[in-house]
């Protein structure tokens, strides 16, 4: 039997410094972190390896203009919350999050669900 090598995985990269002109310009790759300022983290969260959702059922009616309002309900407990669209990332921004927005895809896929303008 042949020992095959074993592959090193490189852990994941920790987020670099930014500034908010890049963040307002990709808001699903930054997060905001008061006193501490805005970070890159290259890329959107990974998507969970089974999804709970479509993108379809969290997101907005199409022609939804862009910064409106909207409810969300949240995975779980049901409690709905209040985000903004940002329209050209197909994303919701709600401040104070982990990122300053996560794709449609994304939420749905955690099973977050679209309701209704806010």
């Amino acid at each position: 039997m042949i020992a095959k090598p074993r592959q090193r995985l490189s852990a994941p990269r920790s987020p670099q410094s930014s500034n908010r002109e890049l963040a307002l310009s990709s808001r699903v790759t930054h997060s905001f972190r008061p006193g501490l300022g805005y970070f890159d983290h290259t890329a959107p969260p990974p998507m969970p390896l089974v999804a709970r959702g479509f993108g379809h059922e969290c997101a907005p009616p199409a022609g939804t203009q862009d910064g409106s309002l909207h409810w969300l309900v949240s995975p779980g407990n049901g409690r709905q919350l209040q985000f903004a669209w940002v329209a050209r990332e197909r994303a919701w921004e709600r401040p104070g999050g982990i990122r300053m927005a996560f794709t449609a895809e994304y939420l749905a896929a955690h099973g977050w669900r679209y309701v209704r303008p806010a």
